[in-house]
C-alpha cells in the first residue's frame, strides 16, 4: 500500500474527510505544475498530488495547498513578503507547496531527491528553517496536528 493510499484511509478514519472529498490531480494538471515551476517535482509530491492534489476534505482547509492555487504559491509568497518589507531569495528549484495567509510557507527544493526535506518560513523568520526530514514526514505531522485540533474542538463541544 502506498503512503498516500494509507494517508487517505487515515483521513477518513479520523473524520477529516469522506471519500468524495479526496480528489487527486490529473496527469495533465501535475504536468502543468511542473511546467509552471520549470523543474521536475519530487516523486512523493507527485504521488501526493495524484492522490489528493485537488481536495482532501478538512485537511489543510484554510491554507493554500491545492491545485490550481499551487501554481501561484511561489509568486504569492514572494509578493506577501515584499508587502511586509521582507525579501526571500528563492532558488529556482525551491517550491512552496503550502502557504497560509501569505505570512507562512512550507517549501522544499525539488533538486533534493524523491522525498525532500521541508523548510518553513514566516514573516518573523524569513531566513527559513528545516522542519522535517522529508515531505512525507511533514505531511504526517500536519495530519497529526489536524487530528489533535479536531479532537480538541470535539471535546469542547
Amino acid at each position: 500500500m502506498s503512503h498516500w493510499t494509507e494517508f487517505e484511509s487515515r483521513l477518513i478514519e479520523e473524520d477529516l474527510a469522506i471519500e468524495p472529498t479526496i480528489r487527486g490531480c490529473t496527469l495533465a494538471q501535475v504536468a502543468e505544475v511542473e511546467a509552471r515551476h520549470g523543474h521536475p517535482l519530487p516523486s512523493e509530491y507527485r504521488e501526493y498530488l495524484m492522490a489528493m492534489g485537488l481536495e482532501a476534505g478538512e485537511f489543510l482547509r484554510g491554507s493554500h495547498a491545492f491545485y490550481p492555487e499551487i501554481l501561484e504559491l511561489n509568486d504569492w509568497t514572494i509578493e506577501a513578503l515584499a508587502e511586509g518589507g521582507l525579501t526571500f531569495d528563492f532558488k529556482t528549484t525551491e517550491f512552496v507547496f503550502l502557504n497560509h495567509g501569505g505570512y507562512l510557507a512550507y517549501y522544499f527544493d525539488t533538486a533534493d531527491g524523491a522525498d525532500p526535506p521541508v523548510w518553513f518560513f514566516r514573516e518573523s523568520n524569513p531566513q527559513g528553517e528545516q522542519v522535517a526530514d522529508s515531505f512525507t514526514a511533514m505531511m504526517d505531522q500536519l495530519f497529526a496536528d489536524s487530528v489533535a485540533a479536531k479532537r480538541a474542538l470535539d471535546s469542547n463541544g
